[in-house]
């Protein structure tokens, strides 16, 4: 968070399992595939990984200027994408103690969402500008032939952005209103976060605007980030309030 703290927290009991404090304040978290390392995303451009069981150090590395929002490893846990303010996405090879091997570059404005594929070969991001784009990894170079997009299939759904959300946005709502989405494939729903303190749930894919949903309260203000938890059992909310 804003006070330098990284918390790590018992789904079971809601209890502080432990903490640690950086030298910048936090803007995003990553657990590898194995919850061995965990990568975290600082206001400053820079990101550290920390071993998860006891927050030791692995490497630091500060590329940027601007506050890494995103950052996701791969499904194989072989590579770390950290998304910018600075409009980049770089990736990191995690075996070759995370050496930068790829860059995305042709978003026009700050990273805002991203996901990886499956096989750990695409990547899709969002950004501030409502773009929607497609990147082969690990290089990044940037996929543009739509049979070779519509073949891909997604490990996550966390973007806002795209055809399978169509229907999370209300009419007359503007690019910026939802904050973060994420989608439990086995229960066909997905569940929102935007500026109106609401938590909705639909169905997913939510191809039509203007979708059914069900709504819940308890943020006073913006809805910053949605997840479902790890057996899909339950959704966390961060925000205001």
């Amino acid at each position: 968070s804003d006070d330098h703290s990284v918390r790590l927290w018992s789904m079971s009991d809601n209890t502080l399992l432990a903490r640690c404090n950086m030298d910048q304040a936090v803007r995003s978290l990553a657990f590898s595939a194995d919850g061995g390392h965990l990568a975290v995303g600082m206001k400053d451009g820079g990101f550290t990984v920390l071993k998860a069981r006891d927050f030791s150090e692995v490497i630091h590395v500060k590329e940027r200027k601007e506050a890494v929002h995103e950052i996701k490893y791969s499904p194989d846990g072989n590579y770390l994408a950290v998304g910018s303010n600075d409009n980049f996405v770089d990736i990191y090879a995690v075996g070759q103690h995370y050496k930068k091997v790829g860059q995305c570059g042709k978003s026009s404005s700050f990273i805002t969402h991203m996901d990886w594929s499956e096989d750990s070969k695409y990547l899709q991001t969002n950004d501030g500008a409502g773009e929607r784009l497609f990147y082969r990894m690990p290089a990044g170079k940037q996929v543009t032939n739509r049979e070779e997009i519509q073949s891909i299939h997604w490990a996550s759904w966390t973007c806002v952005i795209g055809p399978e959300v169509n229907g999370i946005w209300p009419k007359y709502s503007d690019v910026n209103d939802i904050n973060a989405t994420d989608a439990s494939f086995g229960h066909e729903v997905v569940v929102t976060g935007d500026d109106f303190g609401l938590v909705k749930m639909m169905r997913f894919p939510c191809l039509k605007k203007g979708a059914k949903f069900r709504k819940y309260t308890g943020h006073s203000a913006h809805v910053t980030n949605v997840r479902f938890s790890h057996d899909n059992s339950r959704v966390v909310t961060v925000g205001g309030g």
